[in-house]
């Protein structure tokens, strides 16, 4: 073991491992010299604001300090009892390599700067600066999960990680929650397809989108390889988690990345809409009883009475500022008119490039595993991602038909990402072309019972969380229920500083979206909930 927290810059490190019986049997290394990691004025200031009093005890996020302090990254002090909640898209690595990426997306970006080996290490940095109790992570590869993450925070997380519905990138969410504060009580993943074609709560929806959407269930639906990962916790009846922490006894945390084409804002309403759903029927299964009981309530068991537990939802949702999807969970209720409505009927996947993405994927998976990231292949037709694009209808802006016939192209030629979940194979239309009967363009839709969430960043929005080239938008939400409120949140930056560097990522920063995190503390403490019991 090798017991050295800090270790200064252009200094190289020397190791042996032996057996002290037989020290005749010895491994040595070295490692390369300790380079310093980059800092930017923007990023320090942005984690300064959010937690202006860090630790004394560490070393300054100060750029001016990066020469002569350690590398080590500060842990941003939290609120008093405060629950820090953090979700980050982190741009899985085989997106950020393909030729659209490197030429269209991140032409500002070097090819060193993009590598996953130069990312990672500013990924632990700002994971482990923002120390967050609970961590929502998107586009989060199995290989990077595995080999570093998991790792890296295995004696403070319990660490999840569901991937893609038989997406060809194994790439998808992954849940970090705080050992100290919390058990799991069960963590797993909802497919969106699956849940909306099995579960019989659907069934008249689905028939009245087969009326009115004929190419949606069977063209559109089966290519959909979004998953919502969600994780049952329960607070620890520990002294130390009592003194340090205002907790639900149960919490439900849920994390997703939604569907990317521009021209899919229907299906993230639907995404959205499904996903309250399954919230809503796990808090009933886990509503708190009188004597507290950690077992799930029985479904006959079950009363307006019982105590149903806060919901925390993350993730990348790919949802501008009024679109629908956010509509549906501000308002609790969308119409049938809604205007997002209008692209399941223009909405079309028509190509199934099945064999050449195979190839391709193999081409690109041999060249990725030289630099140490790793690409697998998955039996499902037709599906790679790609990351995340402009929220419009294509009636609504010419910019937009531009990127998505950008898009198609990429496509065409089996390129991984381009600006976000964009699927092999989709094409589009234009919005007027079919409107046929002038009915209804779409369904009315309510969030169930008592399900009230709340966009953690609503009174100071951000101007953008992603940032690429040609294309900056907000798209990365923390929404909580209403029991919580929000007491710090980390801020946005300006387009002009983020600008400097031409874009995201940067040599300073892991990804093309911005990490967001929020300290929340529950509105009231209630004596048996929130008491101690040794």
């Amino acid at each position: 073991t090798v017991d050295t927290p800090f270790i200064p810059h252009s200094l190289s490190l020397f190791y042996a491992a032996y057996h002290p019986l037989y020290s005749v049997f010895c491994v040595t290394n070295s490692l390369p010299p300790v380079l310093p990691c980059p800092s930017i004025d923007w990023h320090f200031e942005r984690n300064n604001a959010f937690s202006p009093s860090s630790p004394s005890s560490l070393p300054s996020l100060s750029p001016a300090s990066s020469s002569s302090l350690p590398s080590h990254p500060s842990v941003l002090a939290k609120s008093s009892k405060s629950l820090r909640v953090c979700s980050f898209n982190i741009l899985a690595g085989a997106y950020a390599r393909t030729p659209h990426a490197v030429q269209a997306m991140y032409p500002y970006c070097s090819g060193h700067h993009l590598d996953l080996h130069h990312r990672k290490a500013l990924l632990g940095k700002e994971l482990h600066a923002l120390d967050g109790d609970i961590v929502a992570l998107q586009e989060c590869s199995s290989s990077l999960f595995f080999s570093f993450l998991a790792p890296l925070f295995k004696e403070e997380y319990h660490a999840f990680l569901q991937c893609k519905f038989k997406a060809r990138v194994q790439e998808g969410c992954a849940l970090l929650i705080r050992k100290k504060y919390f058990s799991v009580l069960r963590e797993g993943s909802v497919i969106f397809q699956k849940e909306l074609l099995t579960n019989p709560q659907y069934d008249e929806l689905l028939a009245e989108l087969r009326r009115k959407w004929p190419h949606f269930e069977t063209d559109v639906l089966p290519h959909l390889t979004t998953v919502m990962q969600f994780a049952i916790l329960r607070r620890r009846d520990t002294r130390e988690a009592h003194d340090e922490k205002d907790l639900p006894k149960t919490l439900v945390v849920a994390n997703t990345h939604l569907f990317f084409h521009p021209y899919a804002r229907h299906i993230r309403v639907l995404q959205i809409y499904v996903m309250t759903n399954f919230l809503q029927t796990l808090r009933e299964e886990f509503a708190e009883s009188e004597d507290s009981s950690t077992a799930p309530a029985e479904p006959a068991s079950f009363s307006a009475s019982r105590r149903l537990p806060p919901v925390i939802m993350c993730g990348d949702f790919n949802c501008q500022p009024g679109s629908g999807g956010l509509k549906l969970l501000k308002k609790k209720a969308v119409h049938a008119y809604l205007d997002d409505w209008h692209d399941g009927l223009a909405f079309r996947w028509e190509k199934d490039e099945d064999a050449a993405a195979e190839d391709e994927e193999e081409k690109n998976g041999d060249e990725e595993a030289k630099s140490g990231i790793e690409m697998k292949k998955e039996d499902a037709p037709g599906t790679i991602v790609s990351p995340s694009l402009p929220e419009t209808s294509p009636a609504s802006s010419d910019s937009a038909v531009a990127f998505a016939a950008a898009s198609e192209s990429r496509n065409a030629e089996h390129e991984g990402k381009g600006p976000h979940e964009m699927e092999s194979g989709i094409n589009h239309r234009e919005a007027g072309g079919e409107q046929g009967t002038g009915e209804e363009p779409g369904v009315a839709l309510r969030l169930p019972g008592d399900l009230d969430l709340v966009d953690c960043y609503e009174d100071s929005p951000l101007a953008f969380s992603n940032f690429v080239s040609g294309f900056q938008a907000t798209l990365d939400y923390i929404y909580a229920s209403s029991d919580f409120k929000v007491v710090a949140r980390l801020p946005g930056v300006s387009e002009e500083a983020v600008r400097a560097h031409g874009g995201l990522p940067c040599h300073g920063y892991p990804s093309d979206h911005l990490a967001i995190a929020v300290d929340l503390q529950l509105k009231s403490t209630e004596s048996p909930e929130n008491s101690y019991t040794k």
